[in-house]
């Protein structure tokens, strides 16, 4: 069977095998991400991964600026598609600026966004981050509250960095 133009196979996909499809994917991502910049991440290292066509479908240029964000939200990627260029603003919570574990979790889970647009869902994102940090899913949920609650507390009390669970060493 044939599209209307007779050039491709027409097939049925359910939205749960297109779902899977998609978090299949993204765990793939995940391993190339680990295999390629990982497991040791940089914020340099970082920026180039967002620049990388074969992981990230379109550009990213990361930023650490909480103008974007809402109250409590460690990271947010707008999308901007104009007539030249397509490609996404990261805005990461300045506070996370040096904690480069926390920064790689955050970013990790806002590609999936990058990369499957409104098809994107927490449990792709999830599948994303937990691969390119080669922990269990569980784990990398974990990590994104932690980070979560980190920024709630700071908003509302002056926090503690040990907090996030992760190394002021980064």
């Amino acid at each position: 069977m044939t599209n209307v133009q007779g050039r491709y196979p027409l097939f049925a996909l359910s939205v749960n095998d297109a779902i899977n499809r998609i978090r299949s994917h993204a765990q793939d991502r995940g391993h190339v991400i680990m295999n390629c910049y990982g497991p040791t991440y940089t914020l340099n290292g970082l920026h180039t991964l967002l620049q990388d066509r074969e992981i990230v479908r379109y550009p990213v240029r990361m930023i650490f600026d909480g103008e974007m964000l809402q109250s409590g939200e460690p990271a947010f990627v707008m999308e901007i598609d104009d007539e030249e260029d397509r490609h996404s603003i990261l805005s990461i919570h300045p506070a996370l600026r040096n904690v480069v574990s926390a920064v790689s979790t955050v970013l990790f889970y806002q590609l999936a966004r990058v990369n499957y647009g409104p098809y994107a869902t927490a449990e792709h994102a999830e599948a994303l981050g937990a691969a390119a940090l080669g922990v269990s899913e569980d784990d990398y949920y974990d990590q994104m509250c932690a980070i979560a609650d980190f920024i709630q507390e700071m908003q509302g009390s002056r926090p503690s960095m040990n907090s996030l669970g992760v190394s002021l060493r980064d």
